[in-house]
């Protein structure tokens, strides 16, 4: 486990974004509106960033860039949810993402890097 002591009721934002749906939709639904996802991706940044201190990682992964891979992968979960106009309860999406989180031993998946 990476985060031993977290819990899917301690991940807040999907109860958030549930709540404020409206508004959500219309952030990712509309291409004007990229720069509130952009502040949304930044939020979910600094808060990953904080998180991190207690976090045991490998020292050969670059902070920085697992902060902005744990971002981004936050983002597309709600984005995916918005989608599929929250087809699951907060709860679950709270679940799924820590279970995202601690699979550590997870097989790796098959990427086709254009060339």
């Amino acid at each position: 486990m990476i985060y031993p002591t977290l819990t899917a009721k301690s991940i807040k934002i999907f109860e958030h974004v549930q709540r404020h749906a409206l508004f959500y939709k219309l952030v990712f639904s509309s291409d004007f509106l990229y720069d509130y996802r952009l502040r949304i991706y930044q939020t979910l940044k600094k808060v990953n960033n904080e998180d991190f201190e207690y976090a045991l990682i490998d020292p050969k992964i670059n902070r920085n860039l697992h902060i902005s891979y744990q971002a981004n992968a936050i983002v597309g979960l709600i984005m995916e949810w918005v989608k599929e106009d929250f087809c699951y309860p907060s709860e679950y999406m709270a679940e799924q993402l820590l279970a995202f989180i601690n699979t550590t031993n997870s097989p790796p998946s098959k990427i086709k890097i254009l060339s």
